[in-house]
Formats: structure tokens, sequence, C-alpha cells
């Protein structure tokens, strides 16, 4: 983005020579003091009704307005200067060395110096005064502060020294904005600020807009092909806008600027270092708001998938969703993200995957629907596929390992029991699953335990690896469960090695109950507990066996 150059041709608002002076003889008549607003207004509509300005745009009262306070400040500036020139040359003549308090800024005095190093590193747009718009800027040549209002002077990408303006720091200074890529518009959200090209009569330029409604389409080779209708900030104009096709076309706020901007500032001084620490947290607090909407907005499509009908949108839902925890898991904002976004009924997974996945092969099958002239079309729903168990049960997995309340949802829809029915009733890949997914559930939570003891877990474990017509990979999968399962997960009490004893005997519940214990200690290689832990379930396996 930014302000058009000047050699495209495109027409920019300048002042004519004849009401320049007018504006002068009025600002020198008025002691150097700009005028009120309704002779700003007067001399606007007189400036637009000379022959001169016939067929252009209407002079505002606002621009007459700027164009005066300009004007008296550079006024000011240059006496400033005249004054310190006068009094160094004074002291110099005079024999006097300077005092360096002498050369101590005044609330009211303009500090000239070279551009810090952090606009090296950072680029930066403002707001003209003129007409609203945002552009690039080029350099600071200056700042003050008066009446608390802390600003700077500006010179435009493309533009000379005449085109300089004084802009608020606050309200007109930002970091400049981010371009926008073809396939990022999937984080654009109705809500969401953005800065968006609006084309007028005489010139384009860039404004702040609000994103009203967004009408998604199917990108093709030219780029982005969806709608999104914005309304501009300065003049609540409403517009529809095509999709990314340009990234120079409309450009989104840049996200992540905050600690950019705090670590480049941390050299200022303390006022100006307490006002970038406010902005800094406020662009901290925006961009937290835009991370929990695109959470939302990525488990609201892909819970929609897995709610449907078929299968086949419900594999892509949970897809989706596994894709999504494994970033999560990645990064602890991610956890934290994903662990509020559970609060929310509507964005709640472990509800969907048991009402749509894991507990509807439980429903009577129905018989075929008759259709009446009077009756409605019954819905039709697929069962679920192996494959879609599979995924369902990772997902879960991966929910309970993220999310500890996800545990308390699972255990709400009794979620030891289905899965148990699962282990007996389904292939190899299933079994596999359900194995893992029983370990996040039972791991610190003791609802989950008890409803495992309840439904006797152990011996229904205990029973498909005893089982020789079993594959010997899901035998020996139900032998790392049981070490990890008595190992790190259940309470070691009489019970359970009764129970242990019962099933598999006194050799196997010796390296249930003491070897695997004895080893633990020395588990703090993953890659060397793996391996420890497979050749105790192969010995297991033998045990049981002979």
């Amino acid at each position: 983005m930014g302000r058009p150059p000047q050699a495209a041709g495109v027409p920019v608002f300048r002042f004519l020579p004849q009401e320049v002076a007018q504006m002068e003889r009025a600002l020198e008549a008025n002691n150097n003091i700009a005028l009120p607003r309704p002779e700003c207004d007067d001399l606007a509509e007189a400036f637009t009704n000379t022959p001169e300005r016939a067929g252009q745009l209407p002079i505002t009262g606002k621009q007459v307005l700027n164009w005066f306070q300009n004007r008296r400040h550079s006024q000011k500036a240059k006496k400033i200067l005249q004054m310190q020139q006068q009094q160094q040359h004074q002291d110099s003549g005079r024999g006097f060395t300077p005092s360096p308090l002498a050369n101590a800024a005044s609330p009211m005095q303009y500090m000239y110096a070279p551009p810090p190093e952090v606009e090296k590193e950072m680029d930066f747009e403002a707001k003209s005064s003129r007409d609203g718009a945002w552009y690039d800027v080029s350099l600071f040549l200056a700042h003050r502060i008066e009446a608390s209002e802390h600003e700077v002077r500006v010179r435009f990408v493309g533009f000379g020294s005449e085109e300089d303006e004084w802009v608020d720091v606050k309200t007109s200074v930002r970091q400049r904005s981010m371009p926008c890529d073809v396939v990022e518009c999937m984080v654009v959200l109705p809500g969401d600020l953005i800065l968006c090209f609006q084309e007028g009569n005489e010139q384009a330029l860039y404004y702040d807009a609000t994103v009203l409604d967004i009408q998604r389409r199917r990108h093709d080779l030219r780029g982005c092909r969806c709608r999104f209708w914005v309304r501009y900030d300065h003049d609540q104009s409403e517009a529809a806008r095509d999709g990314f096709t340009n990234p120079q076309e409309q450009t989104a706020l840049k996200k992540r600027w905050a600690e950019e901007f705090a670590a480049a500032s941390a050299s200022t001084s303390s006022p100006q270092q307490s006002a970038c620490n406010v902005v800094a947290e406020l662009v901290e607090s925006l961009v937290a708001q835009r991370q929990r909407r695109e959470v939302a907005l990525r488990l609201r499509e892909a819970l929609r998938d897995v709610r449907a009908n078929f299968s086949f949108a419900r594999v892509k839902g949970l897809r989706r969703l596994l894709a999504f925890l494994v970033l999560a898991a990645a990064s602890e904002r991610g956890v934290e993200l994903f662990r509020e976004s559970q609060s929310y009924q509507e964005l709640q997974v472990i509800p969907a995957l048991f009402k749509h996945t894991l507990a509807q092969q439980k429903s009577p099958a129905s018989a075929p629907p008759v259709f009446n002239s009077s009756e409605e079309a019954a819905e039709v729903s697929n069962p679920p596929t192996p494959a879609e168990i599979v995924l369902a049960l990772r997902v879960l997995e991966g929910c309970c390992l993220v999310d500890n309340s996800s545990k308390a949802a699972a255990a709400h829809h009794m979620a030891v029991k289905e899965l148990l029915d699962l282990l007996s009733a389904t292939g190899i890949p299933e079994r596999t699953a359900c194995l893992d997914a029983l370990l996040a559930l039972l791991l610190d939570s003791p609802a989950n335990q008890k409803e495992f003891e309840y439904y006797r877990g152990v011996s229904k474990i205990c029973d498909s690896l005893k089982n020789r017509h079993v594959d010997v990979a899901l035998r020996t999968k139900c032998a790392e469960f049981l070490l990890l399962l008595v190992g790190d997960i259940l309470p070691k009490t009489e019970a359970l090695q009764d129970q242990l004893k019962e099933c598999m005997g006194t050799e196997c519940c010796v390296i249930l109950w003491d070897v695997y214990s004895n080893l633990e200690p020395a588990f703090a290689d993953p890659e060397r507990k793996k391996r420890s832990l497979k050749s105790l379930a192969e010995k297991m396996l033998s045990l049981v066996d002979s």
C-alpha cells in the first residue's frame, strides 16, 4: 500500500497560489492565530466557487483549517531556530561556553535529529489530515509535545517537502500494514479491521474499513474469488470488494508487531516508553482476540463436517480436527486457546465424537423408509467406517492429552464403556487406536479409572492378550498397555494385584508388578523406554503361550 507516486498521473489536492496568498493575509491579520471553523468554512466555500475550481471536488473547511495549523507551526519553528542561532552567536562572541542545559528542549521546542535506529528496521504509515487516507512514511523529520499531545512531522513516500504534515502519534501513526496473501483470506472474519483501496472520482486511496460480511468462493487460477462487504470508517460508505487477487489491492493490518515495537522502543525515554507500552498492550490484546476467532473458526468448520450425515464428510472433519490438535500441541499458546474454546458448547469436540461416530453404531438399524405423498423424506445417515472410527479415536486421544476437561466430558458420555465395547467388536486398527485412547482417558482421571474398574477393563484386556486367535501385533499391544497401566496410571492396590494373578498368572504378575517398576527410574530416554517396554511385552506374551 502507500500513497500513489506523482508520476502515476493521479491528481493530488493542493491550494492554488492566489488561495495561499489570501490565507496568508488572513493569518497575518489574525496575529498568526488559526481562524475559527466557521470562517474556514466560508473561505472553503469561496474557493470552491471560483472559476479555477470549476469541475473539481469541493474544498472542505477541514482542509483550510489544517493549512492554517501547519503554517502557524512552521512559522513558530522558524522563529525558534532563529532565536537559537542568535543566542549561540552572542555566546560565542562573549567567550562563554554554552551550558548543556541551554540546549535542553522545552515543551514547545522542536527537536530535529536524525531518525533513530528503530526507523531503519521498521516501516511505518501515517494518516493524512488532508484526506484521511493512509500513506507510507519516508522520513520522520521532527517531533513536538504540545498540550499533552505528541506529534511528529512526516514526509510521505513519493512527495516532496511541500507535502510534509504534523500528525498525532497515537491516532495517526502505526507500523506499515502487511499485505494479505491469496491463501490467507480464510483468516479474515466479519468485524475485522482492514486497510482497503477506495476508488474516487479523481483519485484512489487507502482507508480503514470494517468487514461486514464475507461470501466464500472457490479459488481458481486467478487467485481468491471471495467477496468482501466492507464499511469505510472515514465516510461510513459501504462497498463490495473482490478477493485478494492483487496483494496491493487490499491489505490486512499486521498481526504480530507489538513484540517488535516494544523491543525497538526499549531504548527510548521514559514518557515515550510508557506510551509505547500502552500501545503494545493494546495491540497484544487485539492479536489475542484475533487468535481466538481463528481457533473458533477452524473448530466450527471442522465440527460442521463431523456432524454430517455421510461418512466421507465426517472423515474430512476428523482429519481437520486431528491436524488442528497437532498444531495446537506444538505451543503453549495453542494449548491455552484450545482449552478456552472447549468452554463453549458449540465448539466442544468430545460430544460430537460420541454422538456421530463412536456411539453411532449402537443405534438400532431402522427399516427402509416408506415414502407417502403426505410424509417428508427420512434423513439418510451412513454408519461409521473403520477408517472413521480410527480417526475419531485419535482425535479423542489428542483432546484428552491436551485438555484435562475433555476427560471429564468423555466420562460424562461413558467413554470407557464405549471403548471397551469397541475393543471386542472391531478390527485390528480400531483396537490398536482403542488402547491408545484408553491410556489417554485413564491418565490422571479418577472418574475414568473407577469406570474402567467397574466394567472389568483389566480382565477384558487380559482376555485379548491370552486369545491366540488374535493377531500377534495386537496381543503385544495389549501387553504394553498392561505394563503402562499398572506401572504408570492405576494405583497399586492389593485388589488389582489379585485380579492380575487371577487373569495372567503369578509369573506375568511379577513382570507387571515388580520388573517394570524397578526399570521405571531408568526410563529417562524415550527410545530406551520404548525398546524395554517392547521386550517386556514379548516376554509376557511368551509366558502366556507357554
